[in-house]
Protein backbone atom coordinates (compact mmCIF):
# COMPACT_ATOMS: atom_id res chain seq x y z
CA UNK A 1 0.00 0.00 0.00
CA UNK A 2 1.69 3.35 -1.12
CA UNK A 3 1.21 7.07 0.76
CA UNK A 4 2.03 10.21 -1.81
CA UNK A 5 2.38 12.12 0.92
CA UNK A 6 4.76 10.51 2.61
CA UNK A 7 6.50 9.60 -0.42
CA UNK A 8 7.28 13.34 -1.18
CA UNK A 9 8.68 14.02 1.92
CA UNK A 10 11.25 11.37 2.01
CA UNK A 11 12.10 12.93 -1.86
CA UNK A 12 12.38 16.18 -0.46
CA UNK A 13 14.41 15.32 2.51
CA UNK A 14 17.35 13.41 0.53
CA UNK A 15 18.22 16.29 -1.55
CA UNK A 16 18.60 18.36 1.43
CA UNK A 17 21.66 19.05 3.25
CA UNK A 18 22.58 17.25 6.89
CA UNK A 19 21.67 19.47 9.04
CA UNK A 20 18.43 20.73 7.09
CA UNK A 21 17.32 17.10 6.99
CA UNK A 22 17.45 16.76 10.60
CA UNK A 23 15.16 20.29 10.94
CA UNK A 24 12.96 19.06 8.46
CA UNK A 25 12.70 15.75 10.06
CA UNK A 26 11.93 17.38 13.22
CA UNK A 27 9.22 19.98 12.03
CA UNK A 28 7.21 17.12 10.26
CA UNK A 29 7.96 14.41 12.45
CA UNK A 30 4.27 13.91 13.81
CA UNK A 31 2.08 13.71 10.70
CA UNK A 32 5.07 11.49 9.25
CA UNK A 33 4.55 9.52 12.16
CA UNK A 34 0.94 8.88 11.85
CA UNK A 35 0.91 8.44 8.02
CA UNK A 36 3.13 5.16 8.59
CA UNK A 37 1.27 4.06 11.18
CA UNK A 38 -1.86 4.09 9.47
CA UNK A 39 0.03 1.95 6.25
CA UNK A 40 0.96 -0.73 9.21
CA UNK A 41 -2.14 -0.49 9.98
CA UNK A 42 -3.43 -0.94 6.84
CA UNK A 43 -0.59 -3.56 6.01
CA UNK A 44 -1.87 -5.86 9.16
CA UNK A 45 -5.09 -6.20 8.55
CA UNK A 46 -4.84 -7.31 4.86
CA UNK A 47 -2.50 -9.81 5.85
CA UNK A 48 0.26 -8.39 3.88
CA UNK A 49 3.60 -11.11 3.58
CA UNK A 50 1.65 -13.81 4.83
CA UNK A 51 2.15 -17.18 3.21
CA UNK A 52 -0.88 -19.11 1.27
CA UNK A 53 -1.53 -22.47 3.17
CA UNK A 54 -3.70 -24.98 1.97
CA UNK A 55 -5.80 -25.73 5.24
CA UNK A 56 -6.18 -29.72 4.23
CA UNK A 57 -2.43 -29.32 4.90
CA UNK A 58 -2.87 -29.25 8.66
CA UNK A 59 -3.25 -32.87 9.58
CA UNK A 60 -4.80 -34.12 12.86
CA UNK A 61 -3.86 -37.22 14.32
CA UNK A 62 -5.99 -39.36 17.03
CA UNK A 63 -4.73 -39.52 20.65
CA UNK A 64 -3.48 -42.17 22.17
CA UNK A 65 -6.29 -43.44 24.71
CA UNK A 66 -9.79 -43.19 25.56
CA UNK A 67 -12.35 -41.39 28.25
CA UNK A 68 -15.38 -42.78 28.79
CA UNK A 69 -18.80 -41.20 30.01
CA UNK A 70 -19.12 -41.42 33.73
CA UNK A 71 -21.12 -44.24 34.28
CA UNK A 72 -24.27 -45.37 37.23
CA UNK A 73 -22.31 -46.36 40.48
CA UNK A 74 -24.33 -49.70 41.22
CA UNK A 75 -24.47 -51.52 44.90
CA UNK A 76 -23.63 -54.82 45.64
CA UNK A 77 -26.26 -56.92 44.65
CA UNK A 78 -25.58 -58.87 47.81
CA UNK A 79 -26.47 -56.15 49.89
CA UNK A 80 -30.36 -56.21 48.92
CA UNK A 81 -30.67 -59.69 47.49
CA UNK A 82 -30.39 -63.49 48.59
CA UNK A 83 -28.71 -64.97 45.19
CA UNK A 84 -29.40 -68.61 43.74
CA UNK A 85 -27.72 -70.49 40.90
CA UNK A 86 -29.58 -71.31 37.95
CA UNK A 87 -30.24 -74.91 36.54
CA UNK A 88 -27.08 -76.45 35.54
CA UNK A 89 -28.71 -78.30 32.93
CA UNK A 90 -31.16 -75.75 31.38
CA UNK A 91 -30.16 -72.32 32.27
CA UNK A 92 -33.36 -70.57 30.88
CA UNK A 93 -35.68 -72.93 33.70
CA UNK A 94 -38.04 -70.96 35.70
CA UNK A 95 -36.79 -71.28 39.63
CA UNK A 96 -39.41 -72.15 42.38
CA UNK A 97 -37.84 -70.65 46.47
CA UNK A 98 -40.01 -72.23 49.46
CA UNK A 99 -40.66 -69.54 51.51
CA UNK A 100 -41.58 -69.79 55.02
CA UNK A 101 -44.61 -67.45 55.84
CA UNK A 102 -45.64 -68.69 59.47
CA UNK A 103 -46.56 -70.85 61.76
CA UNK A 104 -49.76 -72.12 62.86
CA UNK A 105 -51.82 -74.33 65.15
CA UNK A 106 -54.40 -76.50 63.89
CA UNK A 107 -56.64 -77.01 67.23
CA UNK A 108 -55.88 -73.93 68.94
CA UNK A 109 -52.07 -74.73 70.77
CA UNK A 110 -50.68 -71.91 69.41
CA UNK A 111 -49.81 -70.45 73.04
CA UNK A 112 -48.07 -74.24 73.62
CA UNK A 113 -49.52 -73.96 77.19
CA UNK A 114 -49.85 -76.61 79.21
CA UNK A 115 -50.12 -78.94 75.92
CA UNK A 116 -51.99 -82.39 75.90
CA UNK A 117 -51.75 -83.23 72.45
CA UNK A 118 -47.66 -82.59 71.27
CA UNK A 119 -48.00 -83.28 67.58
CA UNK A 120 -50.56 -80.86 66.69
CA UNK A 121 -48.82 -77.88 65.09
CA UNK A 122 -48.20 -76.64 61.19
CA UNK A 123 -46.46 -74.46 59.22
CA UNK A 124 -47.30 -72.17 55.97
CA UNK A 125 -44.44 -72.85 53.52
CA UNK A 126 -44.98 -70.80 50.15
CA UNK A 127 -43.53 -70.97 46.96
CA UNK A 128 -42.02 -68.06 45.46
CA UNK A 129 -41.26 -68.46 41.37
CA UNK A 130 -38.76 -66.56 39.48
CA UNK A 131 -38.73 -66.35 36.07
CA UNK A 132 -35.21 -66.66 33.82
CA UNK A 133 -34.05 -64.79 30.95
CA UNK A 134 -30.83 -64.35 29.02
CA UNK A 135 -29.26 -61.27 29.05
CA UNK A 136 -26.75 -59.46 26.40
CA UNK A 137 -25.15 -56.45 25.24
CA UNK A 138 -23.34 -56.92 21.88
CA UNK A 139 -20.69 -54.63 21.32
CA UNK A 140 -18.45 -54.21 17.63
CA UNK A 141 -15.42 -52.78 15.86
CA UNK A 142 -15.79 -52.96 12.18
CA UNK A 143 -13.10 -52.69 9.22
CA UNK A 144 -13.56 -49.37 8.68
CA UNK A 145 -13.28 -48.43 12.77
CA UNK A 146 -10.40 -50.37 12.66
CA UNK A 147 -8.55 -48.49 10.33
CA UNK A 148 -10.17 -45.70 12.02
CA UNK A 149 -8.16 -45.77 14.86
CA UNK A 150 -11.31 -47.46 17.17
CA UNK A 151 -10.03 -50.34 19.33
CA UNK A 152 -12.00 -53.21 20.96
CA UNK A 153 -10.88 -52.00 24.51
CA UNK A 154 -12.32 -48.16 24.03
CA UNK A 155 -15.70 -49.38 23.80
CA UNK A 156 -15.31 -52.06 27.05
CA UNK A 157 -16.16 -49.49 30.07
CA UNK A 158 -19.44 -47.68 28.08
CA UNK A 159 -20.75 -51.09 27.77
CA UNK A 160 -20.14 -52.80 30.66
CA UNK A 161 -21.49 -49.90 32.65
CA UNK A 162 -24.85 -50.35 29.48
CA UNK A 163 -24.84 -54.11 30.93
CA UNK A 164 -24.73 -53.18 34.56
CA UNK A 165 -27.58 -50.66 33.71
CA UNK A 166 -29.83 -53.21 32.23
CA UNK A 167 -29.06 -55.89 34.95
CA UNK A 168 -30.15 -53.20 37.66
CA UNK A 169 -33.37 -52.13 36.31
CA UNK A 170 -33.95 -55.76 36.19
CA UNK A 171 -33.30 -56.63 39.74
CA UNK A 172 -34.83 -53.09 40.91
CA UNK A 173 -38.56 -53.89 38.81
CA UNK A 174 -39.84 -55.61 42.08
CA UNK A 175 -38.91 -52.46 43.97
CA UNK A 176 -42.52 -51.13 44.31
CA UNK A 177 -45.09 -49.68 47.01
CA UNK A 178 -47.24 -53.30 46.38
CA UNK A 179 -44.83 -55.27 47.44
CA UNK A 180 -43.64 -53.60 50.00
CA UNK A 181 -46.39 -52.19 52.63
CA UNK A 182 -43.95 -50.66 54.95
CA UNK A 183 -44.57 -46.92 55.39
CA UNK A 184 -42.49 -45.36 52.80
CA UNK A 185 -39.86 -42.56 53.97
CA UNK A 186 -41.06 -39.49 52.02
CA UNK A 187 -38.15 -37.01 51.70
CA UNK A 188 -36.31 -34.58 49.93
CA UNK A 189 -32.45 -34.95 49.41
CA UNK A 190 -31.94 -31.45 51.09
CA UNK A 191 -33.70 -32.18 54.33
CA UNK A 192 -32.82 -36.03 54.38
CA UNK A 193 -30.34 -36.67 57.51
CA UNK A 194 -29.74 -39.12 60.50
CA UNK A 195 -33.15 -38.78 61.96
CA UNK A 196 -34.26 -40.25 58.77
CA UNK A 197 -31.82 -43.62 59.41
CA UNK A 198 -33.37 -43.93 62.54
CA UNK A 199 -36.74 -43.90 61.56
CA UNK A 200 -35.68 -46.72 58.85
CA UNK A 201 -33.83 -48.33 61.70
CA UNK A 202 -37.38 -48.54 63.51
CA UNK A 203 -39.04 -49.83 60.73
CA UNK A 204 -36.18 -52.39 60.04
CA UNK A 205 -36.20 -54.05 64.02
CA UNK A 206 -36.92 -57.34 63.30
CA UNK A 207 -34.11 -57.29 60.84
CA UNK A 208 -30.69 -59.39 62.09
CA UNK A 209 -28.88 -57.48 59.15
CA UNK A 210 -29.78 -53.54 58.03
CA UNK A 211 -28.42 -52.61 54.81
CA UNK A 212 -29.45 -49.00 53.59
CA UNK A 213 -29.06 -47.95 49.70
CA UNK A 214 -29.19 -44.42 48.17
CA UNK A 215 -28.42 -42.40 45.77
CA UNK A 216 -26.30 -40.04 45.63
CA UNK A 217 -27.95 -36.86 46.72
CA UNK A 218 -29.66 -39.03 49.87
CA UNK A 219 -25.99 -40.26 50.66
CA UNK A 220 -24.09 -36.91 50.54
CA UNK A 221 -26.22 -35.79 53.00
CA UNK A 222 -24.69 -38.18 55.61
CA UNK A 223 -20.94 -38.96 55.15
CA UNK A 224 -18.56 -37.18 56.95
CA UNK A 225 -21.33 -35.05 58.57
CA UNK A 226 -19.23 -32.90 60.84
CA UNK A 227 -21.05 -32.25 64.24
CA UNK A 228 -21.04 -35.84 65.14
CA UNK A 229 -18.98 -37.36 68.29
CA UNK A 230 -18.57 -40.70 66.49
CA UNK A 231 -16.33 -41.88 63.86
CA UNK A 232 -19.03 -40.97 60.79
CA UNK A 233 -18.89 -43.20 57.26
CA UNK A 234 -16.99 -41.10 54.12
CA UNK A 235 -17.57 -43.41 51.82
CA UNK A 236 -20.14 -45.87 50.53
CA UNK A 237 -19.48 -49.51 51.56
CA UNK A 238 -19.17 -50.60 55.27
CA UNK A 239 -17.60 -49.27 58.07
CA UNK A 240 -21.44 -47.61 59.17
CA UNK A 241 -21.84 -50.11 62.18
CA UNK A 242 -21.34 -47.29 65.02
CA UNK A 243 -24.94 -46.41 63.50
CA UNK A 244 -26.73 -49.14 63.36
CA UNK A 245 -25.92 -50.39 59.60
CA UNK A 246 -23.92 -53.22 58.12
CA UNK A 247 -23.63 -51.22 55.32
CA UNK A 248 -24.81 -48.04 53.11
CA UNK A 249 -24.14 -48.38 49.52
CA UNK A 250 -24.54 -45.74 46.62
CA UNK A 251 -26.89 -46.99 43.81
CA UNK A 252 -27.43 -44.26 41.22
CA UNK A 253 -29.99 -46.08 38.75
CA UNK A 254 -33.25 -46.51 40.05
CA UNK A 255 -34.44 -47.31 36.67
CA UNK A 256 -37.41 -50.70 37.20
CA UNK A 257 -37.87 -49.01 40.45
CA UNK A 258 -41.47 -47.90 41.04
CA UNK A 259 -41.92 -44.03 41.03
CA UNK A 260 -40.04 -41.42 43.09
CA UNK A 261 -38.05 -44.25 44.29
CA UNK A 262 -34.24 -43.15 45.66
CA UNK A 263 -33.45 -45.64 48.78
CA UNK A 264 -34.21 -48.99 50.11
CA UNK A 265 -33.17 -50.16 53.76
CA UNK A 266 -33.67 -53.76 53.70
CA UNK A 267 -32.33 -56.63 54.42
CA UNK A 268 -31.29 -58.58 51.60
CA UNK A 269 -34.10 -61.58 51.53
CA UNK A 270 -36.26 -58.93 50.73
CA UNK A 271 -35.24 -59.65 47.49
CA UNK A 272 -34.57 -63.17 45.65
CA UNK A 273 -32.68 -63.03 42.62
CA UNK A 274 -31.51 -66.27 39.69
CA UNK A 275 -28.59 -65.49 38.49
CA UNK A 276 -26.13 -67.63 36.47
CA UNK A 277 -23.95 -68.36 32.94
CA UNK A 278 -25.17 -69.22 29.97
CA UNK A 279 -23.93 -72.79 28.41
CA UNK A 280 -21.01 -72.87 26.69
CA UNK A 281 -21.61 -72.95 22.85
CA UNK A 282 -20.09 -76.29 20.91
CA UNK A 283 -18.26 -74.82 19.01
CA UNK A 284 -14.32 -74.30 18.87
CA UNK A 285 -12.40 -71.95 20.95
CA UNK A 286 -10.95 -69.99 17.69
CA UNK A 287 -14.17 -69.40 17.02
CA UNK A 288 -15.97 -67.53 20.01
CA UNK A 289 -13.76 -67.54 22.92
CA UNK A 290 -15.26 -66.77 26.77
CA UNK A 291 -14.21 -65.37 29.61
CA UNK A 292 -16.15 -65.17 32.82
CA UNK A 293 -15.52 -61.48 34.39
CA UNK A 294 -16.98 -60.01 37.40
CA UNK A 295 -19.15 -56.30 36.91
CA UNK A 296 -17.59 -53.58 39.10
CA UNK A 297 -20.15 -52.56 41.49
CA UNK A 298 -22.70 -55.15 40.94
CA UNK A 299 -20.10 -58.01 42.13
CA UNK A 300 -21.93 -60.21 39.29
CA UNK A 301 -20.55 -63.10 37.44
CA UNK A 302 -20.95 -63.03 33.81
CA UNK A 303 -19.63 -63.83 30.29
CA UNK A 304 -17.36 -61.62 28.14
CA UNK A 305 -17.80 -63.78 24.53
CA UNK A 306 -15.58 -62.79 21.19
CA UNK A 307 -15.67 -63.35 18.01
CA UNK A 308 -15.22 -62.30 14.44
CA UNK A 309 -17.10 -61.69 11.20
CA UNK A 310 -14.67 -62.91 8.26
CA UNK A 311 -17.68 -61.52 5.66
CA UNK A 312 -17.77 -57.98 7.54
CA UNK A 313 -14.13 -58.59 8.95
CA UNK A 314 -15.83 -57.39 12.06
CA UNK A 315 -14.63 -57.83 15.26
CA UNK A 316 -17.91 -58.46 17.85
CA UNK A 317 -17.81 -58.56 21.94
CA UNK A 318 -20.97 -59.51 24.05
CA UNK A 319 -21.61 -59.71 27.50
CA UNK A 320 -24.13 -62.61 28.54
CA UNK A 321 -25.60 -63.36 31.82
CA UNK A 322 -28.71 -65.57 33.07
CA UNK A 323 -31.28 -64.15 35.37
CA UNK A 324 -34.10 -63.44 37.14
CA UNK A 325 -35.69 -61.38 39.90
CA UNK A 326 -38.49 -61.40 42.55
CA UNK A 327 -39.84 -60.42 45.51
CA UNK A 328 -39.31 -62.84 48.24
CA UNK A 329 -39.93 -61.18 51.81
CA UNK A 330 -42.27 -58.19 51.51
CA UNK A 331 -41.84 -57.32 55.91
CA UNK A 332 -37.68 -57.03 55.09
CA UNK A 333 -37.30 -54.10 53.04
CA UNK A 334 -39.05 -49.79 53.29
CA UNK A 335 -38.63 -48.06 50.40
CA UNK A 336 -37.46 -44.47 50.34
CA UNK A 337 -38.88 -41.73 48.02
CA UNK A 338 -38.67 -38.07 46.60
CA UNK A 339 -42.04 -37.35 47.16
Amino acid sequence: MKNTFCENILANLNILPAAARFEKMKTDWPSMFDAFNKIDQAQNTAGTGANTYSSSLVTAFLVAGCVTKLQNVFAPLSSFTRQFSTDAYKPRAKGELKYASSATASSGSATGKNLTNFEDGDSVMEAVEITVDQYTRPFNVSNADLQGGLRMENLVDVNVGKFADIITSVVMAPLTAANYPATPLVSAAAAFDFSDLQTLWGQLKKSRVKNLLLDGEYLSRIVNTPNLFQKAGIAPGTGWQAFGWDGIYLNTNWTGAGANIVGFACNPQALGIIAGLPLQAPVSDQVLTRTVMTLPGLQLSVVLHNWFSLQQRTGWCSLDVMLGASLLDSTAGVLIKSS
